[in-house]
């Protein structure tokens, strides 16, 4: 199973427990605790889904600035989305900005700081 075709039926998963949510929360005698537990799995599982996307970050139409996610910056330095969050908050790292409320990452400024770190180990091996 590819990573996209995994992806897909985590996604999948996930609306088939949103779903559940939907039903349990029409019915008179529902839980709290069990629509709290089925949404924390349903949390759980779509934050899987981007940790398992693998799709190549494609080119912006218009021949702009390719932008990536998080978790496609994750995918590229082979580093989980948390230390991502850990190395910005220390200002290390690829610089990113926010965009409409979503971090991302300019293609351009994560193929530097691969080459400033690449450029910082040769100098320190001589």
């Amino acid at each position: 199973m590819s990573g996209q075709e995994l992806q897909e039926l985590i996604r999948h998963v996930a609306d088939q427990l949103q779903a559940a949510i939907e039903i349990e929360c029409k019915q008179p005698s529902h839980r709290g605790g069990t629509i709290a537990s089925m949404a924390s799995a349903r949390a759980a599982l779509l934050v899987l889904a981007c940790d398992c996307d693998v799709r190549p970050a494609t080119p912006h139409p218009s021949g702009e600035e390719e932008l990536l996610t998080t978790a496609e910056v994750g995918q590229i330095l082979r580093k989980p989305v948390g230390t991502l969050r850990q190395w910005r908050h220390r200002s290390f790292g690829p610089k990113a900005f926010r965009l409409g409320g979503t971090l991302v990452y300019p293609r351009s400024a994560v193929d530097a700081w691969i080459h400033e770190c690449q450029s910082a180990s040769e100098a320190g091996d001589q």
